[in-house]
């Protein structure tokens, strides 16, 4: 009713950008900036919306790196504009401006800003870094450097210890290094019986069996008997344990099929299947079983 007003264009931008429309989030984006009509303590916000629009817009290196140094300039020492830029770099793959970038944004970070900087009260940079240190992490590995690697993936996981991808690049990195090992790197990093539970996925996600079995014992039981006779390579004890609930699966399939007379097209019911509603299917066991 009362029409458009310039005050409306950061909040315009920020829906544009949650729709995906970057092409209309830089055109709002840069009205509020030239406006210098933003929420209090959200200032640097519309020059983190720019620059990573400016990317998903696949943007020429040179205009992002302009928007860098327009918050640069109104921001000084805000390490997330230059951290955002290094992500930016990784996604197009030009991995030698992304080391220098990141590296640069982490030292930005670890700075003191000048007194008259001004305090934001939504500052992304330590929600970016762990994730700067996993990129640097991951370029080291692919220098063959595997103890710088290690230490980056550690600094990252010091951080944000539950982030899952990070950790699986750790892991994948220490294959084949001693279990024992393995697992006092873990203890430094993790609560092990709070974080038991994500361990043994991420552990049996990336081949650490005999890791995945020792944080398995602190859960409320992740595995089956069969699982943790395989992982602890009894494969004769899983092969039994296989067979004899086979045998007593087929067991039972057959009274159902004879005494309740339940189609064998339904006999499905009885094993839970991946994307399968388990309230529905235990409901459906219940009926057949009373």
């Amino acid at each position: 009713r009362r029409g458009h007003q310039p005050s409306d264009d950061y909040y315009l931008a920020e829906c544009y950008y949650d729709m995906k429309d970057y092409k209309r989030t830089v055109e709002y984006i840069r009205k509020a900036i030239d406006e210098e009509l933003v929420p209090v303590g959200r200032e640097n916000r519309p020059y983190s919306i720019l620059i990573q629009s400016l990317i998903l817009l696949d943007a020429p290196r040179e205009e992002i790196e302009k928007a860098v140094q327009m918050g640069l300039a109104k921001y000084p020492g805000t390490a997330e504009f230059r951290l955002l830029s290094a992500f930016g770099a990784w996604r197009g793959k030009d991995y030698l401006r992304a080391e220098v970038e990141l590296n640069e944004g982490i030292a930005m970070s670890g700075k003191k800003k000048p007194e008259t900087a001004v305090s934001l009260m939504v500052d992304e940079t330590k929600n970016l870094i762990p994730t700067a240190y996993w990129y640097l992490g991951q370029l080291a590995a692919w220098k063959k450097d595997r103890q710088a690697a290690v230490e980056l993936y550690v600094k990252a996981l010091q951080m944000n210890k539950h982030r899952s991808e990070i950790l699986q690049s750790l892991m994948r990195l220490l294959k084949g290094v001693d279990a024992l090992d393995v697992i006092e790197m873990l203890d430094a990093l993790y609560d092990k019986k709070a974080d038991a539970a994500f361990l043994v996925t991420v552990l049996m996600q990336t081949g650490h069996s005999k890791e995945a079995l020792y944080y398995e014992r602190l859960t409320d039981g992740m595995m089956t008997d069969f699982t943790r006779f395989f992982l602890a390579g009894r494969y004769e004890a899983a092969g039994a344990l296989a067979v004899d609930e086979g045998m007593a699966l087929s067991g039972l399939g057959y009274w159902l099929t004879e005494t309740k007379k339940l189609p064998p097209a339904e006999l499905s019911m009885l094993l839970p299947s991946k994307g399968e509603d388990e309230e529905k299917r235990q409901k459906n066991l219940r009926r057949v079983f009373s």
